[in-house]
Parts: C-alpha cells; structure tokens; sequence
C-alpha cells in the first residue's frame, strides 16, 4: 500500500474527472457522460433487484438492495433528461418494489400470513395486471408479495425495452 496516493478516479468541482496514475492526467467533460449515465445506472439497479428477489433473499437485504434501487434511480427520474416513458417505468418498477416490502415488512410485525381487506383495497389500487388476479377474499401474503413483484418486474422489462432504443 502506497500511502498519501490519490485515488485512481476523483471527481473535482468543476464537472471534470482526473485519472491520477503513472504521473499521468487525463481530464475528460463529464456532463455527458453523466446524462447517458443515469438511465443505465437506475436500469441496471432495477434489473439488480429483480435478479435477487427471483433467488430468495431476507426482508433485511431486501430494504437494503430496495434503498440502494432507489438511491440510484432517483437522478434518472428526477431529471429533465431522458425518457418520459422510461422514466415512468423505472418510478413505477420502484413503486411495486414499494409495495411488496411493504407487504413484507407487515408480515412481519403482525404475523399474519394473510392480508385483510383494507389491504386487498390498498393492492387494487395499484395499476397491474399481476395484483388483479389476485383473488377478491383473502390472499396470503406471499402472493401478494410476488404479485408485487412481477408487476415490478414487467416494468423493468418495459424499461428495458425503451432504454434500448
């Protein structure tokens, strides 16, 4: 370890990166890249959550990877730049990833292993062909859950679709 060594890529005030390596300084404008960016980095961190939640994870894991989603879509999202439609896809992906945790989240403090009815209104409000199936009467939660997240998943799969034109 080389001590009092800058890092490789630092960001300086002015919009510019510096690669600091070998005594060589590269400085490159980074407004573009930085608008192309953000699309990619809210996408890909829709596609992250979809990925995991497909191979189990716990309700802790899942708020965290759940934050860090949102924490990187909210540039794209709240930009003037980009896709209207993908922006609104990545917000609604974001939504019912909301949604299922906090239909976990309810499960947990309560215990019940069903939702009650002020929940089934609270789900059908929700625009998504997956929380329409859902059975009128009582749902357990983890169909729910799931319901929440293939809604979610059909999103990034739009989201997808119009990031890659």
């Amino acid at each position: 370890m080389t001590p009092n060594c800058p890092p490789k890529w630092q960001r300086n005030g002015s919009g510019l990166f510096r690669a600091v390596g070998a005594g060589l300084v590269v400085l490159a404008f980074a407004g573009s890249i930085e608008a192309q960016g953000d699309d990619r980095a809210a996408l890909r961190a829709l596609q992250g959550l979809r990925a995991v939640v497909r191979g189990g994870l716990t309700f802790r894991e899942y708020s965290t990877r759940l934050n860090d989603a949102r924490i990187a879509a909210e540039p794209f999202i709240s930009s003037s730049r980009g896709s209207s439609d993908a922006k609104t896809s990545i917000a609604k992906g974001l939504m019912f990833y909301g949604a299922a945790a906090n239909l976990w989240s309810y499960k947990i403090k309560t215990g019940q292993d069903y939702t009650n009815a002020e929940l089934l209104k609270a789900l059908r409000a929700i625009p998504c062909g997956h929380l329409g199936k859902l059975d009128p009467g009582i749902v357990r939660m983890d169909e729910a859950i799931n319901a929440a997240w293939l809604c979610a998943g059909a999103e990034v799969a739009r989201a997808e679709t119009l990031l890659a034109k």
